[in-house]
């Protein structure tokens, strides 16, 4: 069977990774040590690193043109000035930039308070704000219902006396089951009509003013219905006695006096009627405004009591890393449009007039160094972009070894690329920090450029680290003998192996890297 499994690559793996589990237990099991080598996760320095090779010149001029051309704006310089690092020499009109970028910060600061809002939660004074909404709206919700129950009373009021007071005297035994309209008319049918109103009304109004006596605050929604029912009713009680009051002459038993006093009454009833039905409306509308303001202040107080969820910080987040990215933005493209002296040295030459139009890539100024060398090197494509005007760089030179250092930065980086061998690279300079007179024209220099610099963050080597199902994973130690494999997001390699880990690992965890 041994044979079989040897017979196979596979086999042949699996059986080593057997020996090294079996060799591992033995291990532990009789020295009490643990099977691996291990690294700890410890927090260290890093940049990433893009190292390149080089020789040294003699200092010469350094040319510099815009990045984005338009209208000269500023020139700053003449010929035979000394100039220094980071000084502005030509500038090109960018307005319609800066005011883009200006509102792009402002935009940036925004969503920054917002998103701090958010983070923070609900503070104690909008909590307080949001309750005393609550307080107001139930405040006013009782002064409508009150007014509300104030209202139903006095419909009952001009109701009663509407009929009892206003229409009495046009009957006899008015309050009886057998009313009799006095009024002399001829249409038979009103007057019947009349006759058996008046009885309904009265029973309605003995009813409603039993229902009144327990009427409250708390039950006069349940009473509205009936109310409005019995407005109508009565209502049409007044229509029909008006209409037939109206049809009255006078006569030997009705004079004209007699007829405008019944009509006088008639309509100060109805009026009195009509304006019970349209306080009853508007004292009902009132109330159910006040109940829905209540209600949405009672919601705004819980969501400010539940504060904010983390899908609202996040969307937040988003966005102010998308203003952040606009602004950023806006500021690389407003530094286009500007040529800063890279170099400590002395202008030789400005084409740039103000007011002209000067086109990107075009000689503005020409500088020469007040250093006797520098360095040029040719960075491959791949490498360009972790390259910026002003990264530090360590350079050696053969002829001293590896362990002499000269300090150095990045002062030019050629916007052209130069095509060696049929591959794209682009021209960096570097200036030495310091003169030394150690270093000659023509030295081979070997170059470390630093970009991206990183403090105190947690990093393993990064031979630790490999793949599975396109994620990266480390195996860590636990308790000196379980192995667990932990999922990592990783960030700056250093040229020394070292790598920045982002997530994943915390600091003194013990990654393994092989076996004893």
């Amino acid at each position: 069977m041994t044979t079989e499994i040897l017979k196979t690559k596979a086999g042949l793996g699996i059986l080593i990774a057997a020996m090294f589990l079996v060799g591992g237990i033995i291990y532990v099991k009789f020295t009490g040590k643990s099977a691996y080598d291990t690294v700890k996760v410890v927090r260290t320095d890093l940049a990433e690193e893009v190292s390149v090779s080089g020789r040294v010149k003699s200092a010469q001029s350094v040319d510099l043109a815009f990045e984005k051309g338009g209208r000269v704006r500023a020139v700053n310089v003449k010929v035979g000035d000394q100039v220094f690092p980071g000084k502005y020499l030509v500038s090109v009109d960018a307005s319609e930039l800066l005011a883009l970028y200006r509102g792009a910060q402002a935009n940036t600061l925004a969503e920054k308070a917002r998103l701090d809002e958010l983070v923070r939660g609900p503070r104690t004074e909008e909590v307080v704000v949001s309750e005393t909404k609550v307080k107001n709206a139930e405040t006013l919700l009782s002064e409508a219902l009150r007014n509300l129950t104030n209202v139903v009373s006095s419909a009952y009021t001009k109701s009663d006396d509407g009929v009892r007071n206003r229409t009495e005297k046009l009957f006899t035994n008015p309050r009886s089951s057998s009313p009799d309209f006095v009024p002399q008319i001829y249409d038979s049918r009103l007057e019947s009509t009349i006759e058996s109103q008046r009885v309904a009304v009265e029973q309605t109004l003995v009813a409603w003013k039993k229902v009144l006596d327990t009427l409250t605050v708390e039950n006069v929604i349940s009473v509205i219905i009936d109310a409005k029912k019995n407005l109508t009713l009565v209502k049409n009680f007044l229509d029909n006695v008006s209409l037939a009051v109206n049809s009255l002459t006078p006569n030997t038993s009705t004079t004209q006096t007699t007829i405008d006093d019944y009509k006088a009454d008639l309509s100060t009833a109805r009026t009195n009627v009509n304006t019970a039905i349209e306080n009853l409306s508007s004292a009902e509308g009132e109330v159910q405004s006040k109940k829905v303001a209540l209600e949405l202040a009672q919601n705004d107080l819980t969501l400010v009591k539940a504060g904010n969820t983390e899908e609202q910080i996040s969307q937040q987040q988003s966005k102010y890393d998308q203003m952040v990215a606009t602004e950023e933005n806006y500021q690389a493209q407003l530094a286009k449009t500007t040529i800063v002296s890279p170099i400590q040295g002395v202008v030789t030459s400005v084409l740039a007039k103000v007011g002209e139009i000067f086109s990107a890539n075009t000689v503005a100024v020409s500088l020469i160094s007040e250093a006797e060398f520098h360095i040029e090197v040719n960075v491959p494509e791949s490498d360009i972009s972790k390259i910026v005007v002003g990264n530090l760089a360590e350079v050696t030179l053969d002829a001293y070894g590896e362990n002499v250092r000269f300090p150095s930065k990045v002062i030019l980086v050629d916007p052209a690329e130069t095509i060696i061998d049929g591959v794209p690279t682009y021209k960096v300079t570097l200036q030495f920090l310091e003169k030394d007179a150690r270093v000659r024209s023509g030295m081979t220099a070997n170059i470390i450029i630093k970009n991206n610099p990183r403090t105190q963050i947690l990093s393993v080597p990064s031979r630790v680290i490999f793949e599975k199902n396109g994620e990266k994973y480390v195996k860590v130690l636990v308790d000196k003998k379980e192995v667990v494999e932990k999922k990592v997001t990783t960030g700056v390699r250093a040229s020394n192996g070292a790598q920045e880990i982002v997530s994943g690992l915390s600091e003194g965890e013990e990654v393994i890297f092989g076996v004893k």
